[in-house]
């Protein structure tokens, strides 16, 4: 259901309930019954619309991945010229402060300091001359070492003279050096635009407001020539237009063209349109130097290669769906129609119809599929009835083995323990064990009925349970709880309970030198009727024994003993229902449920 129907469909109900509603009903009775049509066509139908699905999927999927691939690209050249640009403005931070700090070591120069304040009362002529010199040699090595600069000039207000590098002395301008010392007490900015100049500005002393002037400034002037190739070089290599300009927009390098078009209208923006042309904006800020960055990406450059891979592509998903519908053309000719034959012979013998053979005249691999399918139709009714022959068989062997199996340890344990009691003279104790031995054996060596009524299995595990209580002498508490007995006669396979306490004994408490702990107790939620063994014992691995368990049930081919005899033969008479569950016992060892399911019928009279 579109959007369209959906939004219709509400409006109508909005405005008359009843029939909006009908109408709802309508569209699901069609969306059923356009699914029961998709469900009732063919298998190669089925398989056509599932690839063409898988098409439009992969070609969306591939879709996204191309717009994802391109705004990636897109987003790293970006960031290449980002970078760039990043690295420009730390390299012109880094210049400028090294210049800065060399103009501070100007405090140190002694005939700096002593022309500052000389009021031609001091030096005679010949001295201020020298040091001038002195002075101006000192200046042009400054300049020498930095490639940046067009001039390097001393203004002292003293001798009210200016100095520079070319070794000229001319009359202080009293209006620059004011504007100078201003800007820097006012702005703190190294940087100042005086008539055309950028000049990085170093005064002494650094006055505050409303204090005194300095007694010199030293300024470094900027070549704009070189700065302005150094940012056309770097737009050049970054295919970008860039500037840079200051914050109070009083000086700017670069593509003063573009600088001109976008003044006081850039803000934060980050496209742009010039001239029908379209730009990505990106802009680095310098707090150091009060001075911003911009460049100005064409959209084309950026969008170029990724715009090849889109047209390639487009070709390339054509070109695959074209032969997507030329192999499945074939594929539905060759397989389509004999899977069609092949299926429906199986429906029929589906049916019962045991003597249906298929008639063909191929000599491809489908004629092996049919003879063999021929041969298999003839076989089928002998192996079921062996099939079910033999399983039946399985099982009464595996209850013979388990009720003719003597475990060696336990009889060697048993007959020890009477030797220990004989050497102490405990006749009455060796009486009563040779009772539950003869007890003991007597039930596990019969060879009556398979099925038992519940009370006799339960009568056996307590021989079993006295057993043990006399090999392990106090080592073990063992509980055993009664189960109602109006469930006496409810019969059950034979040997199904002492399997779960033996493996308490042997693989929870064996190890105990004391304090062994064995609850043995029922639980009936009828239908349902567990008997539940738990130990303080080590505990085994549940999940890998619960694994084991459910592997050898489903596998009659596997070796069986223990619990996994258990399992088989509780699911072989209960069915799904009844089971065998492993887990952590609340004293920390083992529990071991067996689930019974309580019928009516299901007993026999004691």
């Amino acid at each position: 259901m579109n959007f369209t129907n959906t939004y219709y469909i509400r409006y109508a109900a909005l405005k008359n309930p009843k029939g909006g509603r009908q109408m709802h009903i309508k569209n699901e009775r069609l969306i059923r019954k356009a699914v029961k049509g998709i469900k009732s066509t063919t298998l190669f139908a089925r398989i056509l619309l599932m690839l063409l699905l898988a098409l439009l999927i992969f070609y969306g999927y591939s879709v996204y991945l191309n717009l994802a691939s391109q705004r990636r690209a897109d987003r790293e050249f970006m960031a290449t010229i980002h970078d760039k640009m990043q690295y420009y403005i730390s390299n012109l931070e880094s210049e400028i402060e090294r210049i800065n700090l060399a103009q501070e070591q100007f405090s140190n120069n002694i005939d700096i300091n002593l022309l500052s304040i000389d009021d031609h009362q001091v030096l005679s002529n010949y001295e201020r001359l020298t040091m001038i010199r002195d002075i101006q040699t000192y200046l042009l090595q400054f300049y020498n070492t930095n490639n940046l600069l067009k001039n390097t000039e001393l203004h002292i207000a003293a001798m009210g003279k200016t100095i520079d590098c070319f070794h000229s002395i001319r009359d202080m301008d009293r209006e620059k050096f004011q504007y100078l010392s201003e800007h820097y007490r006012e702005s703190g900015s190294v940087l100042c635009y005086y008539e055309g100049q950028l000049l990085i500005v170093k005064p002494y002393p650094v006055a505050g407001i409303g204090e005194k002037d300095p007694l010199y400034i030293a300024s470094s002037e900027i070549d704009l020539k070189t700065l302005q190739r150094q940012i056309d070089d770097l737009s050049e290599n970054s295919f970008s237009n860039m500037y840079l300009a200051s914050e109070d927009q009083s000086w700017v390098a670069g593509d003063t063209a573009l600088y001109d078009s976008t003044y006081g209208e850039l803000d934060t923006k980050t496209y742009w349109e010039s001239d029908g042309k379209k730009y990505y904006v990106d802009r680095v800020w310098s707090e150091t130097l009060g001075v911003t960055m911009y460049s100005f990406i064409p959209q084309d450059i950026v969008r170029r290669n990724s715009m090849l891979y889109t047209a390639l592509f487009g070709i390339f998903t054509a070109a695959a769906v074209l032969i997507t519908l030329l192999i499945y053309h074939q594929l539905n000719r060759m397989l389509g129609k004999p899977m069609k034959e092949l299926m429906n012979a199986f429906n029929i013998v589906k049916n019962g119809r045991l003597d249906y053979q298929i008639e063909h005249n191929r000599e491809d691999e489908f004629a092996f599929l049919y003879n063999n399918f021929n041969e298999m139709i003839g076989n089928i009714d002998v192996l079921t009835h062996e099939v079910a022959r033999q399983e039946k068989l399985v099982v009464e062997a595996e209850l013979k083995q388990l009720q003719y199996q003597i475990n060696p340890h336990f009889l060697y344990n048993s007959l020890y323990m009477i030797y220990r009691l004989a050497r102490k003279g405990e006749n009455e104790r060796i009486e009563e064990l040779a009772q539950y031995l003869g007890g003991y054996y007597r039930y596990i060596t019969r060879s009556s009925s398979k099925l038992v009524p519940i009370r006799e299995e339960i009568e056996h595990c307590r021989k079993y349970v006295n057993i043990q209580r006399i090999r392990f002498m106090g080592r073990v508490e063992v509980t055993f709880q009664e189960l109602d007995r109006k469930y006496d006669g409810f019969l059950i396979p034979v040997l199904i309970f002492q399997p779960v306490i033996e493996n308490a004994f042997e693989h929870g408490v064996e190890n105990m030198e004391s304090m062994g702990r064995i609850d043995i107790y029922f639980e009936v939620c009828e239908p349902i009727i567990r008997f539940v063994v738990e130990d303080n014992g080590e505990g085994i691995d549940g999940d890998k024994l619960q694994a084991m368990i459910e592997e050898a049930g489903r596998d009659s081919q596997k070796a069986v003993s223990g619990l996994v005899n258990v399992y088989k033969r509780i699911r072989g008479y209960f069915g799904s229902q009844g089971g065998l569950r492993i887990e952590q016992s609340r004293y920390g060892g083992t529990r071991v449920v067996l689930e019974l399911i309580w019928k009516d019928g299901m007993e026999c009279t004691i």
